[in-house]
Parts: C-alpha cells; structure tokens; sequence
C-alpha cells in the first residue's frame, strides 16, 4: 500500500490534478477488485450442507467479514492520505486520520482474531463430539479460548494505549491506581472476589464442564452444567429451570460429575414365591447367563445374582434373602452405555427378560399374600343351643 501511494504520488508530480483523480481511482478500483477476490473466494471455499468443514477453510470462512471490512478501511487510509497532502500544512501535520485508521486496523485485526480463537474452538469440539450418547468434557477447550481472548485483548489494549499516544510513565501510574483499586474492591467485597477465584479454579481444575450433569452433596442441586463463569456457573434443572450458583459453593461442597462415569450400574431386587424354593437356583443360573451373554453388560465389572444380603430394602419393608412373603435375590451389573435415556432402554431390556425366565421355569414372582390357619372347633354349634350352664325356658314361661 506504501509503494502504491508513492507510486501516485511521483505521478501527480507532474500534473496535480487529472492526477489526483486517477489516483483515487486507482485505489478505489484496487479496493473494489480485492473484495470480489475476496467474495469469490468465499464463494468456492463455501462448504456444502452436513459436510465437515476442514480447520484451515473454516478458519478462512471465519475471517471473511473482518477481511472484507480491513480492505476497505486500508483503501480508505490510502484515499485520505492523498487527500490529507492537498490541505494546507497546518492540517498535514495533524495525527488524527492516521490515528483514527491505526485504530480501526487494530480493531479489525481483533475481531478476525476473535472469530479465528471462536472458530478453531467450534472445529475441536465438532471433530470430538462423541457420538456413543455420552455427553462431551469441553472444559479445557472453553479454557484455552477464554485465555486466548483475554491474552487478545490485553495485547490489543497495550497497543491501542501506544497508538494513543499513551507514555509508559502514565502506565505505570495506571497499574499502581489499578493495584490500590484492587485491594480496596477486594476489602470492600470478599464473597465477589472468593466467587472470581473459585470461578477460576473451576477452569483450571475442570471438575465440570458444559454438558456435564453434576450432582452436590445430598442432591441439593442437580442439573446438568449450561455455563461457567467468573462469578457464577448456570445450571440447568432436569425440570428446565436455569439455576445460578456462585462459584464458591463448588469450593467447600462435594460435587458427584456423573458425566464421567465410565459404567452404570444396574441393581434390582427380585423375589419368587415360597412354592417355587426348588426353581430359585436354576433361576438365578440361567439369568447369570444371560447377563454373561449380554452385548450390553461390561463383563470387565462386577457382575452379581444372589441371595441379597442382609437387610434390603424390598419396596416398603427391609427385609433379608428370606422375606415375609417371597425368597429375595438381587442383579447387580454394570452397563457399557453411560447415556440415561440409552441406560433406561438397557435395564427394561434385561428385567423384562429375566420375568421371562422365571415365567419360564414354572416360577412367579412374589407379591405380598397373608395365610390365615383356622383351627378346626372340637364340638358343633346348634342354632338352638343354649349357653352353657343355662336352660332355655318354652315360649312364655
């Protein structure tokens, strides 16, 4: 751009006028062919509906507009400058156009990064998006785009400041009002800054992330993550509902990540009658069969079908192995899928088969039955006896 302007500026040397003209329309001409360049690259570069987009195309798609816009702020900084030098000197000498479009370039300039930081987020987690139903950990991906944008902005900050005009002198009087600000917000609002830091700690600790679905000490909270912040983290509710949490709860409370379990577990009771005591052995063989035949059973975890126990609880009594009415054994396994509504889909699979196979073995399933022995009566009772001791008296006496 500097080669062209002297370039037209030698030319107008010669005649200041016609030249002046030309040398804006250069530029204008010049400007204009770059953002077809520009849109017809996009154009081919387009990528077609459910196809993957490859890092580096995606990237380019990413900065289409910030280029677009940079192209015409750098054809309108060469079209002043030319304009600038046909003012009188008093005007010439003044920093401000060259200033104002140093600052929309640096603008410029950090949107586009802005959106590449973006993009190549948005690429990573597409490309490792899991596709088993299980949800997905982005945690440190979200961390290293919210390092990389506050590193961008920092830097963009400090050179806006040097564009300015700014001493460094003043900088360090700014950093040192900055530091005393500090302390003073710090004394003046503890409970802000332990939320700040905690938030902070979630993101280089990365207990959870978006997607994970956390469960705090006692069930207090539940939901599956939305957003963490600096000060709070958005959580939503299995019923819908957003709730927000400081970030310094996570600090002192226990926090179950049931996202990251790699296993659920499968553990139900089941009781047969009395009558069918000599069925409950080949019962309990054949469902351990099953359960080892299973596509679905991770047969690397533990794998249980026996009398349960000591005391389990049995709908709304505890009771042991031998209940008041049925003979008590539980399934204990772990399936492969992780996802809840995939895990359901599993577990109603497997006890609707293992009704199956107690059906099949002549054998039911028990429900609670009370058996009432009445003792047969030593001497019948007459409709007409009298009690005993006393006489019944005719009719009138």
């Amino acid at each position: 751009m500097d080669a062209l302007i002297s370039a037209l500026e030698a030319f107008r040397a010669h005649d200041p006028q016609p030249a002046l003209l030309l040398s804006l329309g250069v530029i204008a001409g010049s400007t204009v062919l770059l953002d077809f360049f520009r849109a017809g690259l996009m154009r081919l570069l387009r990528p077609q509906k459910s196809v993957p987009i490859p890092m580096p195309r995606a990237i380019f798609l990413s900065i289409a507009r910030p280029l677009q816009v940079l192209i015409y702020i750098l054809g309108a900084w060469a079209a002043g400058s030319i304009l600038l030098n046909e003012l009188p000197a008093r005007f010439q000498a003044t920093p401000l156009p060259h200033r104002s479009a140093a600052i929309a370039v640096l603008i410029t300039v950090t949107w586009g990064l802005n959106r590449i930081s973006g993009e190549v987020r948005n690429v990573i987690k597409r490309e490792r998006a899991r596709t088993d139903g299980g949800y997905d950990d982005f945690s440190a991906i979200e961390a290293l785009h919210v390092g990389s944008l506050a590193i961008l902005y920092l830097v963009s900050g400090l050179i806006l400041l040097g564009v300015l005009g700014v001493p460094p002198s003043a900088l360090a009087g700014l950093g040192v009002a900055g530091g005393l600000g500090a302390y003073a917000l710090t004394m003046a609002n503890q409970i802000l800054i332990s939320n700040i830091f905690a938030g902070l700690v979630l993101y280089f600790d990365r207990p959870f992330g978006p997607g994970d679905w956390i469960i705090t000490e006692h069930g207090a909270l539940e939901g599956t993550v939305v957003r963490i912040g600096l000060r709070l983290t958005v959580i939503t509710g299995f019923d819908q509902r957003p709730i927000y949490v400081p970030n310094s709860i996570f600090n002192s409370t226990p926090t179950v990540n049931a996202s990251r379990m790699n296993n659920r577990r499968i553990k139900q009771f089941v009781g047969v009658r009395y009558a069918d005591f000599d069925k409950v052995e080949s019962i309990m063989a054949k469902i351990r069969q099953y359960l080892a035949d299973h596509s679905g059973i991770d047969s690397n975890r533990t794998t249980l079908v026996n009398l349960v126990n000591g005391n389990t609880n049995m709908g709304s009594s505890i009771e042991g192995c031998f209940g008041s009415s049925s003979i008590n054994f539980q399934i204990y396994a772990f399936t492969k899928v992780t996802n809840w509504v995939r895990f359901q889909n599993v577990q109603d699979e497997i006890m609707l088969k293992i009704g199956q196979i107690i059906l099949d073995e002549g054998a039911e399933i028990a429900f609670p039955t009370t058996t009432l022995d009445v003792a047969a009566q030593s001497e019948t009772i007459r409709p007409n006896a009298a009690p005993s001791g006393r006489t019944q008296s005719p009719s009138g006496a």
